[in-house]
């Protein structure tokens, strides 16, 4: 089924899927056809582009204004780009080599096919192609939506509160995909810089700084000089005598201060260290990319190209009279609101801070929203435990408080790492852990104390311990939880979860024990499982399907969670 099609000066582009009606009622069931929109943008040349609606009908798209999504999560979309007879070449612009390795060229016509998995966010198509000996790069934007969350509302509130809870933690998130934040001002949090924001912040440093080379700013600077009579714009005061004394000395020299022009301001001083401390950093980054085996040629390509800009800009002639930055020893009101000063303060802020971030940022890695989705049902089970207990801040020890220590690219970190333990005056109530492995030869070191399995390594995505003192001193009872980005179906209108899921909850509690050192005994250690699923309805048919009714009767079973749904929340 042909969705979309792009008609441009150079090429007619047609995105394919063939099954996209399953997967567009599947959106419509967990989502609502009201939130199943886009919003598109494409450069220059467009000539018109159309979304298909169905065999009879499709509409108009306007570029920036709302309209029915077209990409979505764990599709192939065929893509065709039936060029001109001028275009003699042509590839497709991804920063990753495996998905320009899925296009190929012939006959003035390239074509492949994308998939974006669990990816949801921001994303571009990017095809460069050649005129004659003139190559010409065209860019289509749109967003990858969830078949099972609402990517308007559910995502951001997932990324937001995994951002809140642990800072540069979905940093690595952008793989295919990307989403901009604003460069937080108070300075509270790092920034959060994806590549995309990341170039165009690079794209803006150079171009203010082309904008100050060409009309920089000066100040007035006394100079002495010794000049003619008839060389002389006006008379100063303190040589009016010898003008008069020398009057029939045409020849004769007068030492006068004359006021010149000097580039050599403060404000170009830093703009010189500016440029040569990004420039430097720059470098760093484009050598490690270049060794990157998925990194795509394109982008190395067009690395190469802004290194090699900032280093002509750096050996300027301008620069030749600029002096050597020492600091400011006022604030500069320049610096702070000139046009292209201003902007090459702001942007060398936030690169400054960047690149002392970059070690992991080409490791293109990528946090799926499965993998958020996971994530954020640990911190909304750290939050219900706190609520539960009535605890304050400082009642809760963290673990995972991660500073950033150089990296640019983050893991939450797993077992003892991510260790939330929750107290109330000196008293242990309850620990929380993420993702521990559970097994013997590892007890020491990763997972929770005194855990074990005797057969085989078993990986519950969170498991909860509650210390009951009152029946017996330090006495733990252990429930384990599995987020799973999944949707089995759908029964008398609530969501259900996978089978295969509750039945690993099973494998759970019979392989995982507690093993008593003193008495060197093996105990039965998991009290319940459960299943934590981005499903929806109505808290009162929840209440009375089958996953939820089993937890009273085996504790093992499954709870709805998805952002925003207070009612089924209080259910956990």
């Amino acid at each position: 089924m042909e969705l979309l099609t792009v008609d441009h000066k150079d090429f007619t582009m047609i995105v394919e899927c063939t099954k996209f009606d399953g997967i567009w009622n599947k959106a419509k069931s967990n989502v609502g056809e009201d939130k199943l929109y886009s919003t598109y943008s494409w450069s220059e040349g467009v000539v018109s582009v159309k979304r298909t609606m169905d065999a009879d009908h499709e509409t108009d798209i306007e570029q920036g204004v709302s309209a029915p999504a077209t990409f979505f999560d764990n599709m192939d979309y065929p893509i065709w780009i039936e060029f001109k007879d001028y275009v003699n070449d042509a590839q497709f612009g991804s920063i990753l080599q495996n998905d320009n390795d899925r296009f190929s060229f012939r006959r003035h016509i390239l074509a492949g096919v994308v998939n974006y998995k669990n990816e949801i966010g921001r994303s571009e198509i990017q095809i460069i192609y050649k005129v004659g000996k003139e190559t010409r790069t065209f860019r289509f934007g749109f967003e990858v939506l969830s078949t099972k969350l609402d990517y308007h509302e559910h995502w951001r509130v997932i990324v937001e509160d995994i951002e809140r809870e642990y800072r540069m933690l979905s940093l690595d998130y952008m793989r295919r995909t990307f989403h901009g934040f604003s460069p937080d001002q108070n300075g509270e949090h790092p920034d959060i810089v994806w590549w995309s924001v990341f170039e165009g912040e690079q794209q803006k440093f150079i171009k203010a700084c082309k904008s100050i080379i060409d009309r920089p700013r000066h100040r007035l600077h006394g100079e002495k000089v010794y000049l003619r009579a008839d060389k002389l714009k006006q008379t100063p005061h303190n040589i009016e005598n010898r003008l008069a004394e020398h009057r029939r000395e045409p020849a004769y020299l007068y030492r006068v201060e004359q006021q010149i022009q000097s580039n050599d301001t403060q404000e170009n001083r830093f703009l010189k260290f500016a440029l040569h401390q990004i420039s430097k950093r720059y470098e760093k980054l484009r050598q490690r990319i270049e060794a990157v085996r998925t990194a795509s040629d394109t982008m190395k390509a067009a690395m190469l190209a802004t290194s090699e800009t900032l280093k002509r800009l750096q050996h300027h002639p301008f620069f030749r009279t600029i002096g050597r930055f020492k600091g400011m020893s006022q604030e500069s009101m320049v610096l702070q609101k000139a046009t292209g000063y201003s902007l090459v303060y702001r942007t060398w802020n936030l690169l400054r801070r960047a690149y002392s971030l970059n070690d992991g940022l080409y490791r293109l890695q990528t946090k799926d929203i499965a993998t958020l989705y996971e994530i954020w049902c640990f911190i909304e089970v750290s939050h219900i435990v706190k609520e539960q207990l009535h605890l304050e801040d400082e009642d809760v020890e963290h673990h995972n408080r991660m500073e950033m220590n150089g990296i640019f690219s983050w893991e939450l970190g797993k077992g003892e790492h991510s260790r939330i333990l929750f107290r109330k005056d000196g008293i242990e109530l309850a620990e929380l852990v993420y993702n521990p492995k559970n097994a013997d030869k590892e007890n020491d070191n990763v997972g929770m104390k005194n855990l074990v399995v005797p057969t085989v390594p078993q990986k519950p995505d969170i498991v909860l311990q509650l210390t009951k003192n009152d029946l017996q001193q330090g006495m733990k009872m252990t429930y384990l939880f599995d987020a799973k980005y999944r949707i089995d179906g759908r029964d008398k209108g609530v969501d259900t979860p996978p089978e295969d899921a509750i039945n690993q909850m099973h494998r759970y509690r019979d392989a995982i024990y507690y093993k008593d050192y003193d008495a060197n005994a093996l105990k039965k250690e998991v009290i319940g499982g459960y299943i934590l699923f981005p499903g929806d309805g109505d808290p009162d048919g929840v209440a009375v399907s089958k996953f939820y009714k089993t937890i009273k009767e085996v504790n093992i079973g499954a709870f709805p969670l998805r952002p925003k749904d207070a009612e089924n929340r209080k259910l956990l």
